[in-house]
C-alpha cells in the first residue's frame, strides 16, 4: 500500500503512461503490482495501432515527398515504432524490478520525509509536463492548420511519441528525488544534536526501524543501480533518436530552401517545426543531464560527511562500519550511461550540440559550396 503523499509524486507519470500503452507496473486503490495479462494485452494493442498508424502515414507519404525525402521520414518513423516495441517489451519484462523499486523509493521517502522537498517535485512534475505537451500542441496544431504535408494519422503518430520524452522525464525525475534524498541523508547524520549513534546508522543489525540510516542509504544505491541497468536503453535511444531527426530534418530543410517550386509556408512550418522539435528533446535531454550531476555532487558530500566520521571515531566497530559506507559508494554506484557509449553528465548536451553543429555545417557546405 503506497502512502498519499509518495503517490501524488509518482502517479503523474503513471496516469500519462496508461493511454500510451507503457506501463511498467500497475496501480490500483494505492496498491502497486506487476503487470497482469490484461495489461499486456492492452500493451500489445496498442503496439498494433501503433504500426497500424505508421502505415497509413507512410501510404499518405507516397504521393506527398521526393523520394529522398520520402526515405528520410520512413527511416525516422519505422525508428519510433521499433522504440515503442522495445520499450514495451522491456517494460513487461522488468515490471517486478519496477514495483520493487517503487517500493524501496516510498520508504526512502518515508525515512527522509521533508514537506519542503514533495512541495518542490510536484512542481516540477508539473511544470516539466506542461511545457512538454504545451509544445506538442503547439507544433501539431500548427502543423495540422497550415501545413498540407500532414494529415490525422501523422499528427495521432507524432503525438504518441511524447511517450519517449515521457520515459526520460521519468528518468530524470527519480535521479533527481534520490539525489534530495542523499542530502536529507548528509544532514541527519552530520547533527551535532543527533540522537542517533553513528554505529547505529551504519549498522546491518535484524533490529533496524525508520531511524536506520544505513539500510535507507543502501536502498538509495540499489534504486540507483537498479535505474542505472534499465534506463540505459531508454537514454541512448532518444540520443540517438533526436540526433538523427535533428541531422535529417536539417537536411531535408536545405533541399527544400533550394526547391523553387515548394509553397514557402511548408517551408516555413517546417522550419518552426525544426525549432520547436529541437527544443523539446534538448531540454528534457539537459534535465536528465542536471539532475546526474546534482546527484554526483550529493554523493560526493554525503561521501565526505561519513569520511568525517571516520576520521573523528576512535571504536574500532565504528570506522569498519564507516569504512562499509564507503565501500557501497565506491564499488556499487556507477553513473548513468546509454549503454556503455557516454556517460550521462552536465557536458553531455554540449557534446551532441557540437556534433551536431558539425554535421550541419558539412551539410551546407555540400549544398551551397
Amino acid at each position: 500500500m503506497l502512502q498519499k503523499s509518495f503517490l501524488d509524486i509518482i502517479k503523474p507519470s503513471y496516469v500519462l503512461s496508461v493511454p500510451f500503452c507503457m506501463r511498467k507496473y500497475k496501480l490500483k486503490g494505492g496498491c502497486i503490482s506487476t503487470l497482469t495479462k490484461y495489461d499486456i494485452l492492452f500493451t500489445v494493442l496498442g503496439n498494433l495501432l501503433m504500426y497500424i498508424l505508421l502505415y497509413i502515414t507512410l501510404v499518405s507519404f507516397m504521393n506527398s515527398f521526393e523520394d529522398f525525402v520520402f526515405y528520410i521520414y520512413v527511416i525516422i518513423y519505422v525508428l519510433y515504432a521499433a522504440n515503442h516495441t522495445i520499450h514495451s517489451i522491456l517494460n513487461i519484462t522488468h515490471s517486478q524490478v519496477y514495483v520493487d523499486t517503487v517500493l524501496k523509493l516510498q520508504r526512502i521517502d518515508i525515512i527522509l520525509y521533508n514537506e519542503n522537498d514533495t512541495k518542490i517535485l510536484k512542481n516540477i512534475i508539473a511544470f516539466f509536463l506542461v511545457m512538454i505537451f504545451s509544445l506538442y500542441a503547439v507544433l501539431l496544431v500548427m502543423k495540422l492548420s497550415i501545413d498540407r504535408l500532414w494529415f490525422w494519422s501523422r499528427g495521432i503518430f507524432i503525438f504518441l511519441t511524447v511517450i519517449f520524452d515521457l520515459e526520460l522525464f521519468y528518468i530524470a525525475f527519480v535521479i533527481y528525488f534520490l539525489a534530495r534524498k542523499i542530502d536529507n541523508w548528509s544532514n541527519k547524520i552530520k547533527r551535532k544534536d543527533r540522537i542517533i549513534s553513528i554505529k547505529k546508522m551504519i549498522r546491518g543489525n535484524q533490529d533496524q526501524d525508520e531511524n536506520d540510516l544505513y539500510s535507507v542509504f543502501e536502498n538509495i544505491i540499489e534504486s540507483l543501480s537498479t535505474i542505472e541497468k534499465t534506463s540505459q536503453f531508454t537514454i541512448i535511444s532518444h540520443w540517438i533518436m533526436q540526433f538523427i531527426q535533428s541531422i535529417a530534418y536539417i537536411q531535408v530543410w536545405i533541399q527544400w530552401s533550394q526547391n523553387k517550386m515548394l509553397d514557402g509556408i511548408v517551408l516555413s512550418s517546417h522550419s518552426i517545426g525544426i525549432v520547436l522539435w529541437i527544443t523539446k528533446g534538448t531540454v528534457i535531454e539537459i534535465a536528465l543531464c542536471i539532475s546526474c550531476q546534482i546527484l554526483y555532487r550529493k554523493l560526493t558530500r554525503a561521501r565526505t560527511v561519513v569520511l568525517l566520521f571516520l576520521n573523528d571515531s576512535y571504536s574500532f566497530i565504528d570506522r569498519r562500519l564507516a569504512k562499509t559506507v564507503l565501500r557501497i559508494i565506491d564499488v556499487r554506484f556507477r553513473k548513468l550511461s546509454g549503454c556503455g557509449v557516454f556517460t550521462v553528465e552536465a557536458a553531455l548536451p554540449l557534446y551532441f550540440t557540437a556534433q551536431c553543429t558539425n554535421y550541419t555545417l558539412v551539410l551546407l557546405q555540400f549544398a551551397f559550396l
